[in-house]
């Protein structure tokens, strides 16, 4: 048989076989492989292309966001407007050791009133006192 992928002779142990290898087969599937294997051209190229342009931009942070918070079981009922104006001024500071969207007392969902922006550090102070507490 050859292979899908390489091109090469293998001999399959099933009849339906199309690739000499898993990994041949995962490269040809595309998807599964660049998962696995994120220092690959091929990976370089998907993260280059437009959805990743989209989870850069505000629009995709809120959808983000929203369904992180779904995820969570924890109800979201910002609008994107809503959720912009709240976060406009800290815009720049976001992201991994900055500021985050915080609920207060991490309890009930995020909405107006209940939401504020603040450091990740005094977040997680704050849940692990509420924690402490319990």
């Amino acid at each position: 048989m050859i292979c899908k992928y390489c091109n090469s002779t293998f001999e399959g142990k099933r009849s339906d076989a199309q690739y000499c290898s898993s990994a041949c087969g995962n490269r040809f599937r595309g998807k599964k492989y660049v998962a696995k294997n994120k220092d690959t051209p091929e990976y370089k190229a998907m993260r280059n292309a437009g959805n990743d342009k989209f989870r850069a931009k505000p629009e995709g942070k809120y959808s983000s966001h929203k369904h992180r918070a779904k995820q969570s079981g924890v109800e979201f009922n910002l609008t994107f407007d809503e959720w912009m104006n709240i976060w406009e001024p800290y815009w720049d500071q976001r992201g991994i050791g900055g500021m985050v969207m915080c609920r207060t007392g991490d309890t009930g969902p995020y909405e107006v009133g209940n939401v504020r922006i603040d450091t990740q550090a005094n977040n997680n102070r704050e849940a692990h006192n509420l924690r402490r507490n319990l």
